[in-house]
């Protein structure tokens, strides 16, 4: 997996990541002041999910732990770009490496 060349490709490559080290989505948060929350837990509908606006949050929950997380996601800047931040408890191993390889 390379660097993503789009904000869609980037979102995808992070639920693969995020995947990898045990987290699944469960809803994305768009926070527009209307605290709208769109459930999520297959990839295909998180993705779309994500990319209806400009700024989201995706909330993930650990499959072993239960721990929670999000990651929040920009679109617009450069496709690597595109996981603006994120909760460090997130930062395991296969997210290590997709930005390692980001950044290459």
């Amino acid at each position: 997996m390379s660097a993503p060349t789009s904000d869609r490709a980037g979102v995808r490559q992070t639920l693969r990541a995020l995947k990898a080290d045990g987290w699944k989505p469960l809803w994305v948060d768009y926070r527009d002041g209307e605290d709208e929350e769109v459930p999520c837990t297959k990839e295909r509908e998180t993705v779309e999910a994500v990319m209806q606006v400009d700024d989201a949050f995706l909330v993930v929950e650990h499959t072993e732990t239960k721990e929670r997380g999000w990651v929040r996601f920009v679109m617009g800047n450069e496709p690597d770009e595109v996981v603006c931040d994120y909760t460090v408890k997130l930062e395991g191993p296969a997210l290590k490496a997709m930005f390692e390889r980001w950044n290459a």
